[in-house]
């Protein structure tokens, strides 16, 4: 049921992005550190979700089939899994995205890691969708999802 909610989430994604005019790119593998000696067999990749891309401006989303109610938290490992993904992106920004599980399951917080990473402070969101919701209901969900975010105001020349 993971990979199936996260290829849910990734085909929305992209229906978002090509409203929008981004590039989307689904499963982002990049090298987040490598050894000294060369052996790429050693290398650590980090592989995101879905990558949103506008010029230099980038967030990172990762869907998590997972249950998660109003006094939880992100797992230690899918946060620092999202501060990885920022930092081997170039970003500060990143979405985690859950299921929503009940009518009017309005989950959203924000966490702001509190050291700078490379001057910027990071910005971790967790939301909730509805993939049972319609089509156009889903879209408007990834879109308020990445309103919430600093990404369009980049985007736009506002920051």
């Amino acid at each position: 049921m993971e990979s199936a909610f996260e290829n849910i989430v990734c085909y929305y994604v992209e229906q978002y992005s090509l409203r929008n005019k981004l590039l989307h790119i689904a499963q982002a593998d990049v090298v987040l550190a490598s050894t000294d000696n060369g052996k790429k067999d050693m290398d650590f990749h980090i592989r995101p979700d879905d990558l949103l891309i506008r010029g230099n401006a980038k967030i990172v989303m990762d869907a998590k089939y997972k249950y998660i109610s109003g006094s939880d938290k992100p797992s230690r490992d899918d946060f620092y899994q999202m501060i990885s993904s920022c930092v081997a992106h170039g970003t500060n920004e990143a979405i985690l995205i859950y299921p929503s599980t009940e009518v009017n399951d309005n989950y959203s917080e924000l966490w702001t890691v509190i050291n700078p990473i490379n001057g910027k402070n990071l910005k971790i969101y967790a939301e909730k969708i509805d993939i049972y919701a319609d089509d156009q209901e889903i879209i408007g969900q990834i879109s308020n999802a990445v309103n919430k975010s600093k990404f369009l105001e980049v985007i736009c020349g506002k920051i």
